[in-house]
């Protein structure tokens, strides 16, 4: 009984019992149990906790509200439907690393991006986390950590259509902590949000000079990854 008391007391006042963020690749989906929608066999939807497991997704009305949805598109790359799962086995699909990625629509249904799509996760950052790098196609998201926004470079970067570019954040000041991670859905023209291979990195973000590099050689490892991924379908 002690020792089960002292165990809570250590865990309350520290990160020791927090749990690693968890499906940040976005392939733990488990699309195997997705209901097919007609008339498009390739298409179909499954529930966010299988489709999207670990995250809460979650988007806002033109009234302000929010709401949660039951069920998430499985192989459809946009749609009205605010989320979806971008996957490999489409005829469409947009890039990504692995099978899956996460697409979200926050123009869909011809709200004209009044509407926020958000996806979110609580979980510890690595002791060594300095920043965060993830895979981002189209539209741009911004980033929360507790409710802080974070500073994000590499949107600035030309992308050719149908291609994804590397982000990244410092999150330094957040390394080994629970904190709240969460993506919400920026519009400004593409009408959708991609996003896939989040991961934290012991790598500091670079100095200005060495990062014009660094974001054009990522974007073009993407391209050429991509380019090679399709010469081998």
């Amino acid at each position: 009984m002690k020792r089960t008391i002292l165990a809570g007391l250590i865990c309350s006042m520290s990160s020791l019992c927090a749990a690693a963020f968890e499906n940040i690749d976005f392939e733990s989906a488990r699309t195997n149990l997705f209901v097919v929608t007609q008339p498009d066999p390739l298409a179909g939807h499954g529930l966010a906790t299988d489709v999207l497991p670990s995250w809460l997704a979650k988007y806002t009305t033109t009234e302000g509200a929010v709401l949660i949805p039951d069920s998430i598109l499985v192989n459809a790359v946009v749609s009205s439907s605010f989320f979806s799962l971008n996957d490999s086995a489409a005829p469409i699909s947009l890039p990504r690393e692995g099978r899956f990625g996460l697409v979200a629509s926050p123009w869909g249904a011809g709200l004209a991006g009044l509407r926020n799509d958000i996806v979110s996760q609580t979980g510890l950052i690595p002791e060594n986390g300095l920043s965060l790098r993830f895979l981002s196609v189209g539209d741009p998201w911004d980033v929360y950590l507790n409710g802080v926004q974070v500073p994000l470079i590499g949107y600035d970067t030309p992308l050719a259509p149908g291609e994804g570019r590397e982000i990244l954040g410092d999150i330094s000041a957040f390394a080994g902590q629970e904190v709240e991670l969460k993506f919400v859905t920026r519009s400004v023209s593409f009408g959708y949000n991609g996003l896939d291979s989040i991961r934290f990195s012991p790598e500091a973000v670079p100095e200005p000079g060495a990062l014009t590099l660094l974001l054009a050689g990522g974007a073009l490892g993407w391209a050429v990854r991509r380019r090679r991924r399709a010469a081998r379908l």
